[in-house]
């Protein structure tokens, strides 16, 4: 197994993300979601509290995403589904799903490396008999790699994960968790790149405090392949998006085809510039011995040149602000969590405000595209 990781090291990675997304019932919201994961890059996505029903999981069937499995709950609440996204070769092997919509085992091949992943949705109080249920129920495969990602609901270091000072109430799932860790010889793939540091991946609305408890725990065998693991910016849900690469094969990519965003056409600048471009075209080009045919042709791809001119631009600058104000959200996030005030949260939802409304608009974007009955992001 490591000699086939070796010798794909230099042909890219594959991405991993583990999110609470706190429902995706919603349109809009499911748009931005799975927009959002999508621009992460995400091959293999581990979602929680998808709040989706048994009969509703073809709606994460996004147009990038391959397979889709799903452990639902009887009520819109609860739910778990790991997302395969295309190109990515996956050969399923066998599935393991909770009636109470908090976990699911799927077992497989992920190209040539033997998988199974493991995405939990802790419940929000000390249950260590919930989480010793899961880990027995894990099949024991000595060939195969495990990976376990989700919202634990608790935090492993009671120190480092959490902005509070205040002393915790021991936790029990949190030993349980850790002992298991110690025996199975899987590690905590963010706290391996950073060993003191403290980020977060929650913040409570009610305590005013942020806390680590979204993790991804991987097989001590993958450690040496696996890096870049970073927690993302707290937008959209209330959890950040964590993500991390294996060095594991190459990916393949697509050529997509161009397709006018009518949203450029509100814009001012955009508008003027190209009415601009229109009258010097017909200036220079409308003369007697030009035919009206060849003159509607050629206008035909001159404009097309102009709109992909136009919209590049308009992209490249929404790109610009987003990640502006994801960066000032980050900042001040970690500005909130050593010293909380009511100026800087203000400040924060602002911000965010702001970032969904970008957000929004994109999403937008995708249902003027479609035409099908059933929308794809």
């Amino acid at each position: 197994m490591m000699q086939d990781l070796k010798t794909n090291m230099g042909n890219g990675g594959i991405t991993f993300c583990s999110w609470n997304v706190k429902g995706i019932n919603e349109p809009i919201k499911r748009g931005k979601v799975l927009a959002h994961l999508k621009a992460l890059k995400t091959d293999v996505a581990f979602i929680q509290e998808t709040h989706l029903k048994k009969d509703a999981e073809h709606r994460l069937k996004a147009k990038w995403i391959d397979k889709v499995y799903h452990s639902s709950f009887t009520h819109k609440s609860r739910g778990v589904a790991i997302l395969i996204r295309k190109g990515t070769l996956f050969k399923h092997t066998s599935t393991i799903t909770d009636k109470e919509g908090r976990y699911i085992i799927i077992t497989g091949e992920l190209y040539t490396q033997k998988m199974i992943f493991v995405n939990i949705y802790g419940p929000n109080f000390d249950s260590p008999s919930f989480f010793r249920k899961i880990l027995n129920t894990i099949p024991e495969l000595p060939q195969y790699n495990l990976i376990i990602g989700g919202d634990l609901n608790c935090t492993l270091d009671p120190y480092l994960d959490r902005s509070s000072r205040q002393r915790k109430i021991k936790s029990y799932s949190s030993d349980l968790i850790n002992a298991y860790i110690d025996s199975s010889n899987i590690m905590d793939v963010w706290r391996m790149e950073n060993p003191t540091g403290r980020e977060y991946s929650f913040y409570s609305s009610v305590h005013k405090t942020y806390s680590r408890i979204d993790y991804f725990l991987v097989d001590s065998k993958l450690i040496p392949f696996t890096y870049n693991s970073k927690y993302h910016n707290i937008i959209i849900s209330d959890h950040a998006p964590l993500s991390f690469m294996i060095k594991i094969t190459g990916k393949m990519g697509k050529q997509g085809q161009w397709r006018l965003n009518p949203q450029i056409l509100k814009d001012k600048t955009t508008q003027e510039y190209i009415t601009k471009q229109i009258e010097i075209f017909f200036e220079t080009n409308d003369k007697p011995d030009i035919s009206p045919l060849l003159l509607w042709e050629t206008f035909k791809a001159y404009t097309r040149g102009i709109m992909i001119s136009s919209q590049a631009f308009y992209n490249k600058e929404n790109r610009r602000i987003q990640q502006e104000l994801e960066k000032e959200i980050k900042q001040l996030d970690i500005e909130n969590a050593a010293n909380p005030t009511m100026i800087k949260h203000n400040k924060i939802s602002a911000l965010k405000y702001k970032l969904n409304k970008i957000q929004s608009d994109q999403v937008v974007k995708l249902y003027q595209y479609t035409k099908q009955i059933q929308f794809e992001f």
